[in-house]
């Protein structure tokens, strides 16, 4: 009797993808956070943790894919937290779960891209209430969970020598100096930093304490944009952890790097969230030895040096476990704080990797940095798409007209004119991108909070000093995109994008 070829012994004899089988020109979906991975959430964490996305989400997104050929199938999660488990880790058996997501699409002839190097957890809400476990389930194995404590913002404070005066009220602005803190300890409210002579409005810590998050040994939490919320970075730059991490990524590559239907191995977000609290020296908590702070700083303990190099330590030792994909950095450090894009590039190319960039915009000087050494992320990918696979990625900050800067979206036009930028700035340019990055292939948040992908909601777009927002009709992205490709008669998957095969796919062509 002959092997079962769908058996998890089953060794295929098929050990080589060539290049060409690797690079898959055209757009790929990409599930919000966790959606394909049903069964193993709820293996781990119960009914009902996956909050809604259930089998028959999943299911929706499969027949989304299938309207045209230009989707060419998706990008999918792998973290590492949810991946191995055992109380000493070493057990990946809940990669079988991932293995029969991949294998389905595959049969369904649609491509995949996994992104399981994650070194970063985003929150959108606060997580300081909730249990060690939950906290970062996602990021890290549960036996590397381990925390030292909780630390709010006073501790910070005080760790950082801030000076910190006792209030009975709000502080008169003769109390103090520039700089200063105040702290009413009946209330819980926390006053400054005072400037130009002025107490600024207190913070209750009892709602919204920006600094109150449990200490880890393995990970620090960072604040975001929006109140009160956090995620949470590896600490990468520790070398037990990139062991760990190395077990972990060769596990994947066992499973996944002889699946020709398996196309890319990608990567979280380069930047590291601005740490919120290292470790040191509050009530005792043992110090990492990093430095938070951007600049003229000693780069041996600069928390942004360090995760550099741990991470581009990771990818270099990563790489040739993955010899038959295309193995592509996300590379979005910002100028605006320490810049490291050459750096990212120049090692990605004497490794054969790819690049992507998590946000698709022509706005953002940060992104752009036109001139040596600080030229940024988005003008070296369209600078090397002859060389490496670009990879470009349209996310929320694409659509969104709060953020830094970005063009005012006031009507449904508006949104179609985005979409038709966009396009052009993953592609060949405009005169009001300015440039194009040339791209091979294109990753699309499906979940955003406009509903972008399928339309019909609608965006309330803010009208500067004027009356209350416009309630604008969100068009479909999705059938923007199929009307595109019918209209310029795009049918062989490549979905109008760069489809000339760049000098660096696999290792091993």
């Amino acid at each position: 009797m002959g092997m079962n070829p769908f058996s998890k012994m089953y060794i295929p004899k098929r050990t080589v993808v060539s290049a060409s089988e690797a690079f898959k020109s055209g757009f790929y979906l990409k599930p919000h956070n966790l959606s394909p991975h049903y069964a193993v959430i709820e293996a781990m964490h119960g009914a009902g943790a996956l909050s809604g996305r259930t089998r028959a989400k999943w299911v929706d997104r499969l027949n989304w894919a299938a309207e045209s050929v230009n989707f060419r199938g998706f990008q999918l999660s792998v973290p590492w937290g949810l991946y191995e488990k055992g109380a000493a880790g070493g057990d990946f058996s809940n990669l079988d779960y991932l293995e029969d997501v991949v294998d389905e699409l595959g049969a369904n002839g649609k491509y995949v891209m996994l992104m399981s190097h994650q070194f970063r957890e985003f929150r959108n809400t606060d997580v300081s209430s909730l249990g060690v476990d939950n906290q970062m389930r996602y990021l890290l194995p549960e036996d590397l969970r381990t925390h030292q404590g909780m630390v709010n913002s006073i501790d910070c404070l005080t760790s950082l020598g801030e000076t910190i005066r006792s209030v009975t009220g709000t502080p008169a602005d003769a109390l103090g100096v520039n700089g200063d803190y105040a702290y009413n300890a009946t209330t819980n409210m926390l006053y400054g930093p005072k400037a130009g002579g002025i107490w600024p409005a207190g913070i209750d810590l009892n709602t919204n304490d920006p600094r109150k998050h449990w200490l880890w040994d393995n990970a620090y939490a960072y604040s975001k944009f929006v109140s009160g919320a956090m995620g949470f970075d590896m600490k990468i730059y520790k070398p037990a952890l990139r062991t760990r991490m190395a077990a972990f990524q060769q596990a994947v590559a066992d499973r996944f790097n002889n699946k020709p239907h398996v196309i890319a191995i990608t990567t979280t977000e380069s930047p590291a969230g601005e740490p919120i609290y290292l470790g040191a020296a509050a009530g005792g908590i043992v110090s990492d030895g990093y430095d938070a702070t951007a600049g003229a700083v000693n780069v041996a303990t600069n928390v942004h040096r360090a995760m550099l190099t741990g991470k581009t330590t990771v990818l270099q030792a990563t790489r040739p476990k993955f010899p038959n994909k295309i193995f592509a950095q996300d590379i979005n450090v910002p100028v605006s704080t320490i810049n490291y894009v050459k750096e990212y590039f120049d090692q990605a190319q004497a490794n054969k990797m790819g690049a992507t960039s998590s946000d698709t915009v022509w706005w953002s000087n940060s992104l752009k940095g036109p001139d040596e050494p600080t030229k940024g992320c988005l003008v070296r990918m369209s600078e090397n798409s002859s060389v490496m696979p670009i990879i470009s990625q349209w996310q929320q900050w694409c659509w969104d007209s709060y953020l830094s800067g970005s063009p005012n979206i006031t009507s449904t036009q508006d949104f179609l004119d985005r979409f038709q930028n966009v396009f052009d700035m993953a592609t060949v340019g405009n005169a009001t991108t300015g440039f194009g990055l040339d791209a091979h292939m294109v990753i699309i948040q499906l979940e955003t909070a406009m509903g972008i992908w399928v339309g019909g909601g609608t965006y309330s777009a803010a009208q500067s000093g004027g009356p209350p927002p416009i309630p604008v009709v969100v068009p479909s992205l999705k059938d923007w995109l199929k009307a595109k490709f019918v209209a310029e008669g795009i049918t062989d998957g490549s979905g109008g994008l760069n489809s000339t095969r760049p000098q660096y796919v696999t290792m091993i062509d």
